[in-house]
């Protein structure tokens, strides 16, 4: 099973920095609610490339931050998938 707890750790302490809910960061970047957030945030998933621009926007962080915390999880996931300890 895959493992989203970099990008999870880094969006929730991002959002609190910057002070906006969930709801209103999952539309700013084109959700109707705040729920893919709450996934997102509760390491159930990671954020589409396609919404990577606007998070970074909403979030006034660089897209490079985000993506290199995504890389994160990847390589962990990958580890994980191959054996090998993370």
């Amino acid at each position: 099973m895959k493992k989203f707890n970099h990008i999870s750790n880094y969006l929730k302490a991002r959002r609190a920095e910057v002070g906006i809910s969930q709801g209103d960061l999952s539309r700013s970047i084109g959700f109707k609610n705040g729920q893919y957030i709450s996934n997102i945030e509760r390491g159930l998933c990671s954020i589409p490339s396609a919404k990577i621009t606007a998070l970074a926007t909403s979030l006034k962080t660089k897209p490079r931050d985000i993506i290199d915390v995504m890389v994160m999880d990847y390589h962990d996931n990958v580890m994980r998938e191959s054996g090998e300890s993370v």
